[in-house]
């Protein structure tokens, strides 16, 4: 029997962290986390994910909030995680909980060409320029005023 696994994703899908049941994956400002996070709504030791009781949960450690799929309340003291939850950390960090192993495709890289690619051309050798489009060259003018500025009276044109 193959062990139970998941992972964390960012919004755009890269896989931020792997979570195995013999693991413990924390998340905070501390260098120590395994998820560091740079906000100022995120504590030094702010929560963790675990595989307790045969499914994993995410366990608040500090005051700081975290929040599952945007329900009403933060989480108090631990919830159980369910496949596609949407973790919202602090004020910004939002990740997303997948049971399973991540689909991780190999990078295509192109060959490397034989010889190197000839330089492109701009223009066709021998041909000339296009012509400039006509009509007068526009000018800039200055901006009139819609209005005349209008002083104000100082207490010595008062007379």
């Amino acid at each position: 029997m193959s062990e139970v696994q998941a992972y964390l994703t960012d919004l755009q899908g890269q896989v931020v962290a792997t979570v195995a049941p013999s693991e413990l994956i924390t998340f905070g400002q501390h260098e120590s986390n395994t998820i560091q996070l740079d906000d100022f709504s995120i504590s030094p030791q702010h929560g963790a994910i675990a595989y307790r009781g045969g499914a994993f949960v995410v366990e608040r450690w500090s005051r700081g909030r975290i929040w599952i799929n945007s329900q009403q309340h933060p989480v108090e003291g631990s919830r159980m995680l369910q496949d596609n939850d949407r973790v919202l950390i602090g004020n910004r960090h939002v990740f997303v909980f997948h049971l399973g192993t991540p689909q991780v495709s190999a990078p295509t890289v192109p060959a490397m060409p034989s010889s190197p690619p000839e330089p492109v051309r701009t223009m066709v050798e021998g041909a000339t320029p296009p012509p400039p489009k006509p009509g007068k060259p526009r000018q800039k003018t200055p901006r009139r005023l819609t209005k005349p500025l209008r002083r104000r009276p100082t207490p010595h044109s008062r007379r």
